[in-house]
């Protein structure tokens, strides 16, 4: 009888390890077959890079800056609960809202395995005169190539207090890091990494050239 019972723990034990294995299969397969909300079965950057003006003030000059928010698609495909986390002037943050307006009924909502889901986004609007986060990151790549990895850091990190929602550039401190055998503060940028990756739906940069900066 001992040994019957022995034999029912053990197998409980495998049994249950077999479930959880089977369980984690599950859960990276479920993830897989996650798909985005999207704007008439299209990303939806593609249809904001079409429908976002770049920002005019009222005597026409171009206002630069970065507009960061939130926002709620529900099950059913209706935009709900946008909400303002950064905006550098009233002209910019219009521009945005715009968009948003026009896409109001053309939304679908996102998918897990098949069945419609609600998700809270990110999305994030640059608009640049002249020139972009682009020249401190490619400088910042070109260092990393070289193996010049501290002076590549002071790069990047300057790029990301500019930048703070640019994945690219966490790709690229990430490895920094791995370079520099700072393996904690990879991992750290690997997180934020994934997390961006999971919310931010848009990323939008317009770039105004021939246009003298305000001073």
């Amino acid at each position: 009888m001992e040994k019957l019972l022995q034999l029912l723990i053990l197998f409980s034990i495998i049994h249950l390890n077999l479930n959880l294995k089977a369980q984690e299969y599950i859960d990276t397969q479920e993830l897989q077959k996650n798909v985005n909300a999207e704007i008439n079965g299209k990303p939806a950057k593609d249809f904001f890079n079409r429908n976002v003006m770049f920002p005019l003030d009222k005597n026409m000059n171009p206002k630069e800056g970065k507009v960061v928010l939130s926002f709620i698609i529900d099950k059913t495909g209706q935009l709900d609960s946008i909400s303002i986390i950064k905006y550098p002037n009233d002209f910019a943050v219009n521009e945005v809202l715009k968009g948003f307006v026009k896409s109001k009924e053309l939304w679908t909502s996102a998918k897990s395995d098949n069945v419609s889901v609600k998700r809270k986004y990110l999305a994030i609007f640059n608009f640049y005169i002249g020139s972009d986060s682009n020249i401190a990151k490619e400088r910042a790549t070109k260092l990393s190539n070289k193996g010049k990895y501290e002076k590549a850091l002071d790069l990047a990190n300057k790029a990301i207090v500019k930048d703070e929602y640019d994945i690219s550039l966490y790709k690229l401190r990430e490895n920094i890091y791995r370079n520099l055998g700072k393996i904690e503060l990879a991992e750290f940028d690997l997180k934020k990494i994934k997390v961006l990756e999971n919310e931010l739906l848009i990323d939008v940069s317009l770039t105004m050239f021939g246009i003298r900066r305000e001073i």
